[in-house]
């Protein structure tokens, strides 16, 4: 501790800091740093609280947009697969009126073949 010297304002005598007339300004300066440094840890808190907040806001607004984009994708999807199902059922009806048709034609041809055939 003695390398600590102060010089006196009026007479610029170098005086020698011991430990009795440096402890209450240490004192002092350990208080304030000490209060200092609970002021930052207490804004370094509110900002990590503050920034944990914000980043769980934007988690849901990502989410929700997810959310609907994916809930889109899926009306599209149904909407696409009833328009395969009407196809599809439409072709088969389709196809069965085909084989109706050609089932008649040949009861018919059947019919005038056998009307045609002496007995």
């Amino acid at each position: 501790m003695s390398e600590l010297k102060i010089q006196c304002p009026k007479c610029s005598t170098e005086i020698e800091l011991t430990e009795q007339l440096a402890g209450p300004m240490l004192a002092e300066l350990r208080a304030s740093f000490q209060d200092e440094l609970a002021k930052q840890e207490v804004n370094a808190a509110k900002a990590l609280a503050e920034a944990q907040a914000q980043a769980k806001d934007a988690a849901k607004a990502e989410t929700a947009a997810e959310q609907a984009a994916l809930e889109s994708r899926i009306k599209a999807q149904e909407e696409k697969l009833r328009e395969a199902q009407m196809a599809q059922a439409a072709a088969l009806m389709r196809e069965q009126e085909l084989k109706d048709k050609e089932a008649e034609m040949e009861l018919n041809l059947q019919k005038r073949l056998a009307a045609e055939r002496p007995d």
